[in-house]
């Protein structure tokens, strides 16, 4: 029911209740007396009057229920198209308000225009988001359509920059293809008549290349490729060949210092070679070194006849020097003694380059013999230190020296040899050692310790160093390091080949390391004798 016809209806049952009443007391007071018609008729104002005051009370309650009924709803509503004019789409209304009626039919459209007007709202915010994003996206597609326009002139330019590159490129080629070729040819023409034969076999045994030396050794002219490594097995039958070959091929280089055929003397060299294809080939040099032996031994003969030609007058000067000295034939003033002091120092120097030359001749004709017996090397040792202490004390150095009392193993030996060996390191560590402390004295360090396998003896100085550049060549014949040959004027430089190979010969080892200007260690290692081994004292 509508709010019009609720008010109607309120109406016009207070109008009926009234004029019932009135027609009420109409119709009764028609039958009464006039006395009590009087009485009735004051009676009546009074009903009048209280009829006034239900009128009163219907308005008062018509008002109270308009508000009810219409206007607070009403307020509701205009708070809700408020909330919506503010853009507060989510209020909600209360339940009275869903009634059937026009204010409920009103309610409910103002709802449907909240939502509406939401749903608009968030469409308007979603298609402003989508229009940014739009406006971004299209930016950066505008930007990487930018990009790929400067890469494509620039991919364009370096296509450009290569084509002309390659042009260069191709003629550079061509060019060092000529060169190569050119030198190719050089090198087969080099290769084919150098002194030195070549034979160059590939990974799977296979012969690819031959030059003329090596045809004119194995006489192979005629020969096919496969047969020539058999004919090369054949003509050096004293050297496993085939064998040799395959540990080269599997990447060992061996080198066969010396086999002859006949009247001649050859070396034969083992060399890997990497091809292009990660596998290992293997180059075999074949050279003829007869005449090289011949003039070798002519020259060993010729310095061992000049050595043993110098030792007799070596020797008569030598003990002529000693008695002169020793004053035998009168006495000697301080300028005279000098001299022939001199002369002594001198003839003894000249002894032992004759004896390192001896040495030296003995060992190339392997004529070098060794009389080998077990004995104590500690004792060798400390002769030559107590031998050398004078030359030393001369030189203000001092030799300190480091043994366990109880370390006495015993090694395989010869005495003089070793005697050589000692004498020959420290005499070398006293010469080019310098002072290193405050009495400008130097200190030459030697230890000798052992354990159940091996002996180590160490010399250590602290002087001159050898330069790193020339420490591979300080074992070879007649080799002086730069910096000694400025510093000490004196050497033959003989001494440490001839201890490295005394050293082999006793199958022992020598070793050092060395810094230039801090000093230089020099270690020796030799196999020890088990315990129980009786050796010389």
């Amino acid at each position: 029911m509508t709010i019009r016809k609720k008010i109607i209806c309120y109406f016009g049952l207070v109008i009926l209740s009234y004029l019932a009443t009135m027609l009420y007391w109409y119709l009764h007071l028609k039958k009464l007396d006039p006395g009590v018609t009087n009485l009735i008729s004051s009676f009546l104002g009074q009903i009048i009057i209280i009829n006034l005051i239900i009128i009163i009370f219907v308005m008062i309650s018509t008002g109270f229920l308009i508000k009810i009924l219409l206007i607070s709803p009403l307020e509701k509503l205009g708070g809700k198209l408020l909330d919506i004019s503010h853009g507060i789409f989510e209020t909600t209304l209360p339940q009275s308000l869903s009634s059937s009626d026009e204010l409920g039919t009103l309610t409910r459209t103002i709802i449907k225009l909240g939502d509406d007007l939401h749903q608009k709202n968030e469409l308007e915010k979603i298609t402003k988001e989508l229009n940014v994003q739009a406006t971004a996206n299209k930016t950066k597609l505008e930007t990487s359509i930018l990009k790929l326009e400067k890469t494509k002139i620039a991919i364009l330019n370096i296509l450009e920059d290569l084509s002309v590159s390659k042009k260069e490129v191709e003629k550079k080629v061509t060019e060092r293809t000529i060169e190569l070729t050119q030198e190719r040819a050089k090198l087969e023409k080099i290769a084919e008549n150098m002194n030195t034969g070549a034979i160059l076999v590939e990974n799977n045994g296979r012969v690819i290349f031959i030059n003329n030396k090596a045809h004119e050794f194995i006489q192979s002219d005629n020969l096919h490729y496969g047969e020539v490594l058999k004919k090369l097995a054949t003509i050096f039958n004293a050297v496993p060949i085939l064998t040799y070959l395959k540990r080269c091929l599997a990447g060992e280089n061996i080198v066969v210092k010396e086999t002859t055929v006949g009247d001649a003397i050859y070396t034969i060299s083992f060399q890997e070679l990497s091809n292009t294809n990660g596998l290992t080939d293997c180059l075999i040099w074949i050279t003829d070194i007869t005449e090289e032996k011949i003039l070798e031994h002519s020259k060993s003969e010729l310095v061992a006849t000049a050595s043993h030609q110098l030792r007799t007058p070596l020797t008569v000067t030598k003990g002529n020097t000693e008695m002169l000295l020793d004053e035998s034939f009168g006495t000697l003033n301080d300028e005279q003694k000098a001299i022939i002091k001199q002369t002594a120092d001198s003839n003894e120097n000249m002894i032992l380059l004759v004896n390192q030359m001896l040495d030296i001749t003995k060992i190339e004709q392997g004529k070098l013999a060794f009389e080998l017996q077990p004995l104590s090397p500690h004792l060798i040792l400390e002769k030559a230190i107590h031998d050398l202490t004078h030359y030393a004390d001369e030189r203000k150095v001092i030799l300190q020296y480091e043994r366990d009392k109880n370390d006495t193993p015993l090694i395989l030996g010869e005495e003089s040899r070793l005697y050589q060996v000692f004498q020959n390191l420290i005499e070398n560590a006293v010469k080019y050692g310098i002072s290193n402390d405050k009495n400008n004295q130097a200190i030459v360090n030697i230890s000798f310790f052992s354990n159940n396998k091996n002996l180590t003896i160490t010399v250590t100085d602290h002087g001159l160093g050898i330069p790193n550049a020339e420490q591979e060549k300080i074992f070879q014949r007649f080799y002086r390091a730069s910096n000694a040959i400025k510093s000490v004027i004196d050497g033959t430089g003989l001494g440490l080949h001839i201890v490295k190979s005394i050293i082999e010969h006793l199958h022992g080892t020598i070793s050092f390391v060395s810094k230039e200007d801090e000093g230089t260690t020099f270690t020796i290692t030799f196999l020890v004798l088990p315990k129980g081994t009786k050796g010389i004292e």
